[in-house]
């Protein structure tokens, strides 16, 4: 698979994608709750935490497959990260 990065100089803009198998549809809604994985040691904790610390920091995100590659896109509102 390939992974890129990407920001932008004109907003607080992080954008990580891959192009690996995706999301499956029925997972979605799933991928951020509490304990829940796809790994079968995975604990469940990652995106939780991720979660947590983007909302707490009044960031925008979201993650979805688009095409044959998966986005993670986070946006923050001027000023939040000071």
């Amino acid at each position: 698979g390939e992974i890129r990065l990407s920001s932008s100089a004109d907003s607080p803009l992080l954008v990580i994608a891959d192009n690996g198998p995706g999301i499956p549809k029925e997972l979605v809604s799933k991928i951020f709750s509490p304990f829940f994985s796809t790994k079968m040691n995975g604990q469940g904790l990652g995106l939780t935490l991720t979660r947590e610390i983007l909302m707490n920091h009044q960031a925008d995100f979201s993650l979805k497959t688009i095409g044959e590659w998966t986005e993670f896109r986070v946006s923050f509102e001027e000023g939040a990260l000071a």
